[in-house]
């Protein structure tokens, strides 16, 4: 689909001229006649919906939807498992909200479950933001509990939380 996005950011789908009888790219054929043009008009449609949404919603969940259909006032939108759908579910007030601004009549917002549907990667800046900073000092005392600690579970968590620091320490210098 970025494909679609690249073009129609800077062209208008009505825009049909001789000189694109010559282009042997897949949005060449699918300028060829009017049908085609329709599916490319379409799916410019779909995607200014999609990207309204995502511009607009924050919510990270947006990220793995996908607009399969609207018509006649509902919006049906593609989502990866049951728990994407349940948040979405949650947002399809703000979302009809949002379309209605836009000039859109939404009635009706469904939403399916279509598991081949690709979620969103998690980023390790995400991550990261949930990782505690452990300064030298947390670091000794930490070492110095795990030492004086009896062998089990307690110990065992401590030394693996050493080991993971040690391995991020040329990284992380928090003194």
């Amino acid at each position: 689909m970025s494909l679609f996005r690249k073009y129609y950011k800077n062209k208008n789908c009505s825009s049909h001229s001789k000189k694109n009888d010559g282009d042997k790219t897949a949005l060449g054929w699918l300028r060829d006649d009017e049908q085609k043009a329709g599916l490319l008009q379409t799916a410019s449609y779909y995607l200014s919906i999609q990207n309204t949404i995502l511009d607009n919603l924050h919510d990270p969940v947006t990220q793995a939807c996908k607009i399969l259909k609207f018509d006649n006032g509902t919006l049906v939108i593609a989502v990866p498992s049951a728990a994407y759908a349940a948040k979405i579910r949650q947002l399809t007030p703000r979302i009809s909200q949002l379309l209605m601004k836009q000039g859109l009549n939404v009635h009706e917002v469904r939403i399916r479950i279509q598991a081949n549907l690709q979620k969103p990667e998690k980023t390790v800046e995400a991550d990261n933001k949930n990782k505690a900073i452990l300064n030298q000092s947390a670091l000794n005392a930490f070492d110095k509990l795990q030492k004086t600690l009896p062998e089990g579970e307690l110990s065992d968590a401590i030394a693996r939380i050493l080991k993971r620091r040690k391995n991020l320490k040329p990284n992380a210098s928090h003194d």
